[in-house]
């Protein structure tokens, strides 16, 4: 998956609050709009560009509002798992589905790369192309932060968690790691019998 589109689906659960914020901080600049220390022209030209912003952030969010109501409760949950990480969300997918279905660790990441194909090919059928996400959303440095962290090789750092995560799921895993350390000493007895 393109790193522009991880970088919209690392930041979707926020993009609502970050909508009602800009929408409270055009509202608060109008309410002051008395106290101003510019000319009413520029005051207006600001607004106009902080309303344009507030509509961009609202075209993402329901792009990939859209692109998620495509997809299965699993496909959903297994998004939630590698980019959205919201706990309640989580815990609502444990009690919907069965959690078994998602299979081994191997199947899991299985899982993932044939979804988040799924999901790039959606986005793209929408016009949500890099061209267009550089040229819209450029200008918001919180979402290009996003994208310069993924593309620093950041975004493998989590790669541990979601490995842990998707070992818990499979069953292999009690969470707290000691699977690794118990396989790491049984590969030591191994070679030391041998």
């Amino acid at each position: 998956m393109e790193n522009y589109l991880k970088a919209a689906l690392y930041v979707y659960p926020k993009l609502e609050r970050i909508e009602r914020d800009c929408e409270e901080h055009i509202r608060n600049k109008a309410f002051m709009s008395y106290d101003y220390r510019e000319t009413t022209e520029n005051l207006s030209v600001y607004l106009a560009e902080e309303i344009l912003k507030k509509e961009k952030i609202e075209t993402l969010r329901n792009t990939i509002d859209e692109a998620l109501e495509r997809l299965t409760e699993e496909e959903k949950f297994l998004l939630e798992l590698r980019y959205f990480r919201r706990k309640g969300r989580l815990k609502e997918f444990c009690r919907k589905i069965d959690i078994k279905k998602i299979g081994s660790e191997r199947a899991y990441f299985r899982k993932q790369a044939k979804l988040q194909n799924k999901i790039e090919g959606i986005l793209k059928c929408r016009g949500f192309t890099e061209e267009k996400f550089r040229k819209e959303y450029g200008e918001f440095d919180w979402l290009m932060s996003v994208c310069r962290f993924i593309e620093q090789g950041k975004e493998k750092n989590t790669a541990g968690r979601e490995r842990s995560l998707a070992g818990l799921l499979s069953g292999k895993s009690d969470g707290t790691g000691t699977e690794f350390r118990r396989k790491e000493k049984e590969r030591e007895c191994k070679i030391a019998a041998e």
